[in-house]
């Protein structure tokens, strides 16, 4: 898809290098990118995403803002506290960049509860056999 007289403006910078041009745009424009978690790493990733212009951006964390994190999720602010990361997120971020598509749906929300169930298998104690019996692994 062309990149329209709007976003050729806002990504001139871009287009300069030769690195990236306007085939690089075009793939930015072009690509699905999914942050799961939009936490201290994800909440500044998800922001460069958007500002480099990328096309579609998918945000998963079922999180709420917590105060206590507002110095490394700079997405959020003090008016945020309590409020859900990821709606709040998808908010943010399409005010920033219009022209792209910031979704949350359902298949997003199966690949956070098929990780949340691997995260709790994970916690649970393993066994481990030996010439002695079962010995807790650590």
């Amino acid at each position: 898809m062309p990149l329209s007289p709007n976003a050729l403006r806002r990504y001139s910078r871009h287009l300069a290098l030769p690195e990236i041009g306007l085939a690089g745009q075009e793939k930015l424009q072009a690509a699905r990118v999914l942050v799961i978690g939009t936490g201290g790493l994800g909440s500044p990733a998800a922001l460069y995403l958007a500002a480099s212009g990328i096309g579609n951006l998918g945000v998963l964390d079922f999180d709420r803002v917590e105060e206590s994190n507002l110095q490394r999720q700079v997405l959020y602010d003090t008016a945020s506290v309590g409020m859900p990361k990821a709606e709040l997120a998808r908010m943010r971020l399409a005010a920033r960049q219009s022209a792209m598509s910031v979704s949350w749906d359902a298949v997003f929300e199966s690949v956070y509860l098929a990780y949340e169930r691997f995260l709790h298998a994970a916690r649970r104690p393993v066994r481990l056999s030996s010439d002695r019996g079962r010995v807790p692994a650590r």
